[in-house]
C-alpha cells in the first residue's frame, strides 16, 4: 500500500495529524473486528452500525467542543459532504465491512482491505485529476497478488472443509463466523 500512496507524500498542506488519524481509525477498526469476533453476542449490521455512528458522534462532538467549534457551518457545500459522508462510506462501505465479515471470514475480509488504497488512488485520478504514477501502478499490482494469494488459500481452506465434513452434514461455517450451528 505505501507504494500505491507514495506519490502523493507531501503534496499536502494537511498538519501531520491528519495522517495519525487514518491509522487510529484502522486500528480501531481492527480491534473493534477482533473484540466483535471474540464476542459470545452476535448483532446485526444495523446495530453494530448504530453503535459506531453513535460512538463516532459523541467523539466527534467532544473534540469538536474542546475545540471550540460546536456549531457546525452552514453551507450547503457543508451539508452535502456530510450527507455523502454519511452515505458512502458509513451506511456503504462499513455495511459492507460488517455483513462481509459475518459471511467470508476476517481473513478475507482484511485481505480484501488492502483493496482501499488502490481504488481511493483510482478514483482519485479519475475524479480529481490526480497523477498515477509507474510506481504506484507497480503498488496497484503487488495489492492485487497479496489479495490473490489470500483469497486462493482461503477457498483453499474451505474445499479442505468440504472434504473432510461427513457425508449428510450441512456445511458449518468458519469458527470466525460465529454461527450457532454445530457439525
Amino acid at each position: 500500500m505505501l507504494l500505491v500512496v507514495r506519490s502523493e507524500f507531501g503534496s499536502s498542506a494537511a498538519p501531520p495529524v491528519a495522517y495519525l488519524l487514518p491509522v487510529v481509525a484502522m486500528a480501531c477498526l481492527t480491534v473493534g473486528t477482533l473484540l466483535q469476533r471474540r464476542s459470545t453476542v452476535e448483532t446485526g449490521v444495523l446495530l453494530t452500525l448504530t453503535v459506531h455512528v453513535t460512538v463516532t458522534a459523541v467523539l466527534l462532538l467532544v473534540i469538536a467542543g474542546v475545540a471550540g467549534v460546536l456549531a457546525p457551518p452552514s453551507s450547503a457545500s457543508f451539508w452535502l459532504a456530510v450527507v455523502l459522508t454519511a452515505v458512502f462510506p458509513t451506511l456503504a462501505a462499513y455495511g459492507l465491512y460488517w455483513w462481509l465479515l459475518r459471511r467470508v471470514g476476517i481473513t478475507a475480509l482484511q485481505a480484501l482491505l488492502f483493496l482501499i488504497a488502490p481504488a481511493t488512488s483510482l478514483a482519485g485520478g479519475l475524479l480529481l485529476g490526480e497523477p498515477l504514477t509507474v510506481v504506484t501502478v507497480v503498488g496497484f499490482l503487488l495489492c492485487a497478488v497479496g489479495v490473490a494469494v489470500v483469497l486462493v488459500g482461503e477457498a483453499g481452506r474451505d474445499d479442505d472443509d468440504r472434504k473432510s465434513r461427513p457425508e449428510g452434514v450441512r456445511p458449518r461455517s468458519r469458527p470466525e463466523h460465529r454461527t450457532v450451528e454445530t457439525w
